[in-house]
């Protein structure tokens, strides 16, 4: 899938620390490519159900995936992923 909406550029995510839009770009992210099957901690915004901050519990979100919406904070238990900015 071609990410449309990628003018303002991203940053790729594969750590379990908290993240949030930074530097210029500090508006939300508009699109999360996930590249690695991922787990979410947090992913806060316009999507609800993909997160859990019990890694057993949170739904495995495979490779390929492309949500959209607008994100906030993001914090993976395990995978990685390209955030977007808005």
């Amino acid at each position: 899938m071609k990410i449309t909406n990628a003018s303002k550029g991203g940053k790729l995510y594969s750590d379990t620390t908290s993240h949030t839009p930074e530097g210029q770009n500090s508006g939300p992210w508009g699109v999360v490519q996930i590249l690695n099957d991922t787990k979410f901690h947090t992913l806060s915004g316009t999507l609800d159900g993909v997160a859990n901050t019990t890694s057993g519990s949170a739904p495995s979100i495979p490779a390929g995936t492309v949500l959209e919406g607008q994100f906030t904070t993001l914090q993976l238990h395990s995978g990685s992923v390209i955030a977007y900015y808005a």
